[in-house]
């Protein structure tokens, strides 16, 4: 790809300290035929295009994030609050602060097809990505590490990555620095913290991804001086089971996917619902006879590990988050203590996704695995 860089950006204080969010997460869903069971977890494979017309509106700015304090918008793409689209909403012209010094200036070519990549995968205006980007790095033109340690073209902090980081460009592999990787994983963190909830979803979203006012209204200037758009109210995080509320009986597999010694009853029904719901899960670890967490339920024969295979995957990713979706919609009949997934937790009594304290590894992180307490 061919890089055009045309245009003046005066300096201001760059907002370099990108995301950090957790969302709720509630979906209503329907337990599945045999057929609809075997549905293949998918995502949107990007299609990157170099674009016909490079020109831009006429505005762009950097800005500073906050500190990393969760939303409360929605963990997976799946969100019960989308609506059949709506117009980005206006800038706050009174609340703006780098885009009063700074205007957008012309994006480049290979960016701004990795824009238009992304916004098709997601289901989002490309110019919402753009605004970011300009805000963040002026589209990469501005390649140092943030003060506070975020990196990348869309700056990331590094844990920030860990979590909601994908693979953009289809090398296997994420990585911070990469431009694809970046912008791509930047979408799914703007459809994980409720971006298609409606005008305010996207104010939260943007919020999430810095706790300032005038963050918030720095991006969506930009991103109306490059043309604005309409924010379909279906994301588009690709396709999983069509699986939901329990109506009935709870379903049940045999499958031998794990052990289900000294296990309670109740824990053994929720492991063999979770074999029957989602069919491509092959192990859910069970009892164990020690555990480094004191608190630790598997000890005592009411936790469960399912066990997500290539968890870097996005398709997989979107797998965990489907399971999370199917045990919160159902976890008073599934009589569900808590979960853990990817670094966050949600109980009934809170029922929202929190931060957890870093404990070192991805397991530990329980970034390969969902965890499931029961409470009998």
């Amino acid at each position: 790809m061919k890089t055009l860089i045309v245009g003046i950006l005066t300096l201001g204080l760059l907002a370099t300290c990108g995301p950090f969010a957790v969302a709720v997460l509630s979906v209503v869903l329907f337990v599945p035929t045999a057929e609809e069971a075997s549905q293949e977890y998918c995502v949107a494979t990007p299609v990157i295009t170099t674009p016909e017309d490079t020109t831009p509106s006429d505005d762009q700015t950097p800005a500073v994030e906050g500190t990393e304090v969760p939303s409360v918008s929605g963990l997976s793409a799946r969100t019960t609050g989308a609506t059949d689209g709506f117009e980005l909403p206006p800038a706050d012209d009174s609340l703006r602060r780098a885009s009063l010094k700074n205007p957008p200036t012309e994006i480049p070519a290979d960016i701004l097809a990795l824009y238009q990549a992304a916004a098709q995968a997601y289901n989002l205006p490309w110019t919402l990505l753009a605004g970011i980007g300009m805000a963040e790095t002026n589209h990469g033109r501005l390649k140092a590490t943030s003060y506070a340690g975020a990196k990348g073209l869309m700056q990331f902090m590094p844990a920030t990555f860990a979590a909601y980081g994908v693979d953009g460009d289809g090398d296997g592999d994420a990585h911070i620095l990469n431009e694809a990787d970046s912008i791509f994983s930047a979408a799914n963190y703007l459809t994980a913290s409720g971006v298609h909830n409606g005008p305010d979803g996207v104010r939260g979203a943007l919020f999430a991804y810095n706790r300032a006012h005038w963050y918030v209204n720095d991006v969506l200037f930009y991103a109306h001086a490059y043309g604005g758009g309409a924010v379909p109210g279906t994301p588009g995080r690709g396709c999983v089971p069509n699986v939901g509320i329990i109506d009935g009986e709870i379903p049940q597999s045999d499958r031998d996917v794990g052990s289900e010694y000294r296990l309670t009853v109740a824990t053994i029904i929720v492991k063999r619902a979770v074999a029957a719901v989602f069919p491509t899960i092959t192990t859910i670890g069970g009892w164990r006879s020690s555990s480094k967490i004191s608190v630790s339920d598997h000890p005592h024969g009411k936790g469960l590990d399912v066990m997500i295979s290539n968890y870097r995957d996005p398709a997989q990713i979107a797998l965990g988050d489907a399971i999370c979706d199917w045990l919160i919609a159902n976890h008073e009949v599934l009589k569900i203590k808590y979960l853990i997934w990817r670094q966050q937790s949600w109980s009934p009594q809170r029922p929202y996704w929190r931060p957890m304290a870093d404990r070192g590894s991805d397991t530990d992180n329980h970034f390969d695995h969902v965890h499931i307490s029961v409470l009998e």
